[in-house]
């Protein structure tokens, strides 16, 4: 519990900054019409083989509104979980809304501007060490216990 606490407060103050510094390294990644979906490059992280995280910006500029949201990815069964949010004014940079905390985890399709912002976020993924080596290091490894 004493975790989720923790990482529920770190959520919240990694939000809170970034309306401070709105769009200093927010890469744009889609539209669809008046919207536009931007991802914070300096946000980025990775876990394992399909699960990413990141920083998102929705940028409404029918209603001067960006939605911004802390993610969690997770490319395998195509899905993302917001962890945290902000409703912010676009012209003026107020904080309308903030939200912490984790919802559940919701499908995203292949259509869906969710998954250009995966595919992009997974390009800019630093390359694994070769497999070969991975495995030829393991069977050295339960040869010599």
């Amino acid at each position: 519990m004493r975790i989720k606490r923790v990482a529920a407060i770190l959520v919240a103050m990694m939000i809170m900054m970034s309306s401070v510094a709105m769009a200093e390294n927010f890469q744009f990644v889609d539209a669809n019409g008046s919207t536009g979906y931007y991802v914070d490059m300096d946000s980025i992280g990775f876990e394992g083989e399909n699960i990413s995280r990141a920083r998102i910006a929705v940028k409404k500029a029918a209603v001067n509104r960006m939605f911004l949201y802390a993610m969690r990815f997770d490319a395998g069964p195509r899905a993302y979980q917001v962890l945290g949010s902000q409703v912010i004014e676009y012209d003026t940079g107020k904080v309308l809304e903030s939200k912490n905390g984790s919802e559940v985890s919701r499908p995203y399709g292949v259509a869906s501007p969710m998954n250009s912002i995966v595919e992009y976020i997974r390009s800019l993924k630093p390359e694994e060490k070769h497999t070969e080596n991975i495995s030829q290091n393991a069977e050295t490894a339960s040869q010599n216990p």
